[in-house]
């Protein structure tokens, strides 16, 4: 899969902090963005087609938020055969 987009929308009237990583088929883990502040009610680009993020079979990626279901997260990709 070629990731081409990825966004973070804030859901709340506080700000956020939120992270996101990438995690390989070994099992090593590497983040994207890390703690970046969510404002509040506002969307944040972590990663856009300026700097694509290829995933092999096996690859995945994760989003976390410092408070509950505050963040949804929008990955934007393509099916690469």
């Amino acid at each position: 899969f070629k990731v081409n987009t990825i966004l973070l929308a804030n859901k709340t009237g506080s700000t956020v902090e939120a992270s996101i990583t990438f995690e390989d088929s070994s099992g090593s883990g590497y983040y994207i963005v890390y703690n970046i502040d969510v404002p509040a009610e506002g969307t944040i680009v972590a990663l856009d087609k300026n700097s694509v993020l290829y995933l092999e079979e096996g690859d995945s990626v994760a989003g976390f938020a410092g408070t509950g279901s505050a963040i949804d997260i929008i990955v934007s990709y393509e099916e690469i055969s």
